[in-house]
């Protein structure tokens, strides 16, 4: 019968041949010449790529460009990647560690490129640029499990912008300057858990803006200057736990609005007259 468990405790045991072997964290050995080559050979835990800016290098090793350094008296000649392992485009100076890339405060008007290519990066943070939203951006990046990209100065959201991002789970938003979310902006987005749209110029909420967040817990749309909170516009969160509408604007809210919402459990608003429409609520604030 097969047993998954008896597979991993062999990999946890596994004991590397001398020195010419690295043992993965948790894993399987690969050839010492495989760390620090830029390339993922434990996969899963990334471990033979991890701290590689960090890489104690041997002194009588000899450069031959800025990135790379060579000890040529090994056997095999051993390549170690001097920049951080997972940088598409090495000029940015993007931090690339492990499966993250910060590319925070750069002055970038558009997404790095060559980030189709798989590098092992999951996780993408932009935060602090310009980047200008086009239609298909993300089109190659199904890939990505986190991606923020709060104060870029967005100015709004076209529909079906995220639909390849299957796999995402974290989006922030917040700090941008977004008046217009289109219906079906979040479509493709069905793993996502955390949405922060949270300091934006959204003065109303279409229908179906959050349509394709099934699994969606938590979303954050305080400190905007929302006015109206009509019914409909929480479709498709069926899944959602915690809903702050906070430091709006709010005048109206409609009476069907909360409809739906069946696992809600903390609801953020700025009167507790809207805690009454939100009975569904474990806990609605202001109490």
């Amino acid at each position: 019968m097969f047993n998954i468990n008896s597979i991993i405790s062999k990999e946890r045991n596994w004991t590397c041949k001398g020195e010419e072997q690295f043992k993965c964290r948790f894993s399987f050995c690969i050839k010492r010449s495989q760390v620090c080559d830029g390339l993922i050979d434990c996969n899963m835990t990334y471990w033979d790529e991890y701290h590689c800016s960090k890489y104690v290098v041997n002194k009588k090793q000899k450069s031959f460009n800025k990135n790379y350094q060579r000890n040529v008296d090994a056997n095999p000649p051993v390549t170690i990647l001097l920049k951080q392992f997972s940088c598409p485009t090495p000029d940015l100076t993007c931090d690339c560690e492990e499966h993250s890339m910060d590319c925070s405060h750069r002055n970038l008007t558009s997404l790095p490129n060559n980030l189709d290519i798989d590098n092992g990066a999951t996780k993408f943070i932009m935060r602090g640029n310009r980047i200008v939203i086009k239609p298909d951006m993300f089109i190659k990046l199904d890939r990505l499990t986190y991606l923020d990209l709060s104060e870029n100065g967005i100015e709004h959201l076209p529909a079906r912008l995220f639909r390849s991002l299957w796999r995402l789970i974290t989006l922030y938003l917040k700090g941008n300057i977004i008046s217009i979310i289109q219906p079906y902006a979040f479509v493709g987005l069905s793993h996502l858990l955390t949405l922060d749209i949270s300091c934006q110029r959204l003065s109303k909420i279409e229908t179906n803006t959050f349509l394709g967040l099934k699994s969606t817990r938590k979303v954050n749309i305080s400190g905007n200057v929302v006015t109206d909170v009509a019914d409909g516009c929480f479709n498709g969160l069926s899944a959602i736990q915690t809903l702050d509408i906070s430091n709006n604007r709010i005048r109206f809210i409609g009476e069907n609005v909360f409809n739906g919402l069946k696992k809600l459990n903390f609801l953020y608003t700025d009167e507790y007259q809207f805690c009454c429409m939100a009975k569904i609520s474990r806990q609605c604030f202001p109490e």
